[in-house]
C-alpha cells in the first residue's frame, strides 16, 4: 500500500513539474532593471535608452511606456544617438558599434576596429 502511495505521489509531482514552465520575466522594476548608461529623444516624445546586457529600450509618448526593442548582442552599451526617427548609431563594450535605418526595429553590428569601450557617438 505504500509503493503505491509512493508511486501515485511520485507520478503527480512530475505530471505537476511538467505542466509549470518557469519562463522568467521582469516584474518590478518596469520595464526593465538593467542600468541604463545613455537616452536621446529627438522630439519631446520620441526616445530611446541604452544600458548593460544590450538593453535597449524606446518610448514614443516622452517615457511614461517604455518598449524593448530586439537586439542579439550582450554587450554593455553607453551611448546612443538618432539623427532622426530611423536613423541610429549605439556604441559600447568591446568596441561594438551597432547601426539602425528603421527606427530599431533591427540593429547591425558594425566593424570598428577596436576591442576597446567606445563611451560616445
Amino acid at each position: 500500500m505504500k509503493k503505491i502511495g509512493l508511486v501515485f505521489s511520485l507520478l503527480l509531482f512530475l505530471s505537476v513539474s511538467f505542466q509549470v514552465s518557469a519562463q522568467w520575466f521582469w516584474q518590478n522594476p518596469l520595464p526593465q532593471g538593467n542600468e541604463l548608461f545613455g537616452v536621446d529623444f529627438i522630439n519631446e516624445n520620441l526616445g530611446w535608452a541604452v544600458g548593460k546586457f544590450g538593453t535597449i529600450i524606446k518610448t514614443t509618448d516622452g517615457g511614461t511606456i517604455w518598449s524593448f526593442q530586439q537586439n542579439t548582442k550582450k554587450n554593455t552599451f553607453i551611448d546612443i544617438s538618432f539623427y532622426d526617427q530611423n536613423y541610429g548609431l549605439i556604441v559600447g563594450s568591446d568596441g561594438i558599434v551597432l547601426t539602425t535605418s528603421n527606427g530599431g526595429m533591427l540593429w547591425e553590428p558594425r566593424i570598428s576596429n577596436t576591442q576597446i569601450e567606445l563611451n560616445s557617438v
